[in-house]
C-alpha cells in the first residue's frame, strides 16, 4: 500500500471514530400508566438516573441530555444494584452498556434540529413489542396552572357539559379546560358518551379546583356497549410553599345511565 493512501485511510478512520453520536435535549415529566414503579432508571447513554414513577402524580421535571434514544431500564432488586454512573471514556471506545434491560424507549430529534429543548409529559406503560412511552408536548401557555387536561382513551367521542356549555373530546383526543369556579370550589360537569351513536350519561365530574396546580384526567371506557367511562386523575404536585387539600382529585364514580 502506498504511504499516501495508508495515511489517508488512517486519518479517515480516526475522524469517523471521533465523530460524536447525535445528542438530544428535553425537559421531561414522567407519569406511569402501569402503577407506581420504583425499579426503573432513565438511561441517557452514559449514566442511569433512578426514577420513582407515580400513577397519581406528575413526576418532578427532569432535564434530559443524552442519546437521541431516551431509554428506561429496569434495575436489579435493591441491594444488588451496581454503580449506575458510567466512567467517562474516549469517544473511540465502544458505547457504555446500560446496567439493566431497556423496557421502554422514545426517539427524540437531535438538539441541533429540534429548534431548542423540548418540553414533554411522558406516559409510561411498558409492553412487549411496543416502545412503551407516549409523549405529549407541554407548555405553560397551552396547559397552565389551574387547568384540567382531558385525555379521551375511548374509541368514541365524549361531551363535557357544565353550566349550559358543552366541550367535545374526540376519540383518542385531548382538550384543556380551565374551570370557571373560584379556587377552593368544586367544578361539576356531566359527561355524555356517543358509543355506537347512542347518547348516554357516561359519568359525573365533581372536582376540587386548585389554582396552583395542573391535573391530567384520563377518560377510560368501563365496559363495551354501556357507554360508561371511568375518570382517573393525575395531579401535578403544588409548588414549594403551598399546601394541599384533603379533597384533591376527588371524583364521584360513574352513574348508571338513565
Amino acid at each position: 500500500m502506498r504511504p499516501e493512501l495508508a495515511l489517508f485511510l488512517a486519518a479517515s478512520w480516526v475522524a469517523a471514530a471521533e465523530t460524536p453520536r447525535p445528542q438530544a435535549e428535553a425537559s421531561v415529566q414522567f407519569i406511569s400508566l402501569a402503577g407506581d414503579r420504583e425499579d426503573l432508571a432513565l438511561w441517557d447513554g452514559r449514566r442511569a438516573t433512578p426514577l420513582r414513577l407515580s400513577a397519581d402524580f406528575f413526576g418532578p421535571r427532569l432535564r434530559y441530555a443524552g442519546d437521541t434514544r431516551l431509554s428506561l431500564i429496569q434495575l436489579p432488586p435493591t441491594g444488588t444494584r451496581p454503580d449506575t454512573t458510567a466512567q467517562v471514556v474516549p469517544a473511540a471506545t465502544p458505547p457504555t452498556v446500560a446496567p439493566g434491560p431497556v423496557i421502554a424507549w422514545l426517539d427524540l430529534p437531535p438538539s441541533d434540529t429540534s429548534g431548542g429543548p423540548l418540553r414533554l409529559i411522558l406516559l409510561v406503560q411498558p409492553e412487549a413489542g411496543r416502545n412503551g412511552i407516549v409523549a405529549m408536548k407541554d407548555s405553560d401557555r397551552d396547559f397552565p396552572a389551574g387547568s384540567l387536561r382531558f385525555l379521551n382513551l375511548c374509541d368514541f367521542p365524549l361531551s363535557l357539559e357544565s353550566g349550559g356549555s358543552a366541550t367535545t373530546v374526540a376519540a383518542k383526543g385531548t382538550v384543556v379546560l380551565r374551570p370557571k369556579v373560584a379556587p377552593g370550589g368544586y367544578f361539576d360537569a356531566d359527561i355524555y358518551s356517543s358509543e355506537n351513536q347512542v347518547r348516554r350519561l357516561a359519568s359525573h365530574l365533581h372536582f376540587f379546583h386548585a389554582a396552583d396546580r395542573r391535573t391530567l384526567l384520563f377518560m377510560l371506557p368501563v365496559e363495551k356497549g354501556t357507554g360508561l367511562v371511568r375518570l382517573q386523575p393525575v395531579e401535578e404536585p403544588p409548588s414549594s410553599g403551598t399546601s394541599g387539600s384533603a379533597f384533591d382529585a376527588r371524583i364521584k364514580p360513574p352513574k348508571a345511565p338513565r
